[in-house]
């Protein structure tokens, strides 16, 4: 029962527009889910691949995949990328596609300051499974939804006309650093889509989705560099921040890397309560980037909905022979 709880509540939130929007434990792996400014870091060529799932315990609640690709125009200062997302929800009962593309561009005031501007335009579809709800008419005291004969028990709530909806989107972005500390800005949802599967009797226009502000910051140690100068082991405190429609998220801890391993641990926060502890492991062994994370739920849910869990995989599609230049910035968790 306590399962069946929590699988309506999810289910409520996002049927009333009121939930947040995805942000990936290793938001390192495909930075461009949370800013377009970080499109085209580097001049060569990224793929990058996240899969999560989110308390696999409570009826396969929340499962997205995330794609992303881009690089930075040699001499021209400007980033191209392509995302794609998919998100499935309540054991497929909601699931949202989108693919966007991104461009970005580059201003240098001297050897060590930058600043980059990014916009995304993308689209998004929703589907619905109505077959798959259960509402709170359809619980019997006894049986819960099934009545005394072993049927499923009948809804009398309405069934939406339309049960895909796909609406475009606008997010824009900013990112200024210097070899020591970054900080990021991105607004989603600029242009006020909305993307609703309940009918009004008024008439009136359905809410827009809620914009999201995010700020992202990092500062970084080095401890050791490589023979190009390149940092190959440091420390990397680092906190992102997201609001939306009243729901806040901080996610605040570090990312260490010594040579060709990684790990690093941080706390999410949702003001109210500490959401959850996130722990991550991976590897970085020249172009291929493999990592791992699990976030350790410290509500009082504990770990009963499983807990939530994170791969990312990059790869970078450069020269190994070519790549002799030394990076001056403090993005090197990004690489």
């Amino acid at each position: 029962m306590r399962k069946l709880q929590i699988f309506f509540f999810l289910m409520f939130l996002q049927l009333a527009g009121s939930s947040q929007d995805l942000i990936f434990s290793q938001y390192y792996i495909s930075p461009l889910h949370l800013n377009p400014a970080f499109t085209g870091l580097f001049d060569y060529p990224k793929l990058s691949v996240n899969y999560r799932q989110q308390w696999p315990s409570v009826n396969s609640a929340y499962e997205s995949y995330g794609f992303t690709y881009d690089q930075g125009i040699s001499g021209k200062n400007i980033g191209v990328g392509l995302i794609l997302l998919s998100d499935s929800q309540g054991d497929g009962t909601l699931k949202t596609s989108k693919i966007g593309g991104t461009v970005s561009y580059k201003l240098k005031f001297n050897k060590d300051w930058q600043l980059k501007f990014g916009i995304e335009s993308a689209f998004s579809q929703s589907r619905l499974d109505w077959e798959k709800l259960i509402f709170f008419d359809q619980l019997d005291p006894a049986f819960g939804t099934l009545d005394g004969f072993g049927n499923t028990n009948v809804s009398t709530e309405i069934r939406p006309d339309n049960l895909t909806q796909g609406y475009f989107d606008i997010n824009m972005g900013m990112l200024i650093y210097n070899p020591t500390y970054y900080v990021g800005l991105s607004i989603d949802h600029l242009n006020s889509p909305t993307d609703s599967f309940l009918s009004n009797s008024l008439n009136e226009k359905p809410a827009a989705i809620p914009l999201v502000i995010s700020i992202q910051a990092g500062y970084q140690i080095v401890m050791d560099r490589d023979n190009k100068g390149n940092p190959e082991t440091f420390i990397s405190p680092n906190v992102v921040f997201a609001a939306q429609s009243g729901f806040y998220q901080l996610n605040i801890g570090a990312y260490l890397k010594v040579k060709q391993f990684f790990t690093g641990m941080w706390v999410r926060h949702a003001f109210d309560n500490i959401d959850a502890i996130i722990f991550s492991a991976g590897v970085n062994i020249n172009s291929l980037k493999l990592s791992y994370s699990f976030d350790l739920t410290t509500s009082e849910l504990g770990l009963s909905p499983g807990g939530g869990h994170e791969v990312g995989i990059a790869v970078s599609l450069f020269n190994l022979e070519k790549k002799t230049s030394r990076y001056n910035d403090c993005l090197s968790l990004f690489h």
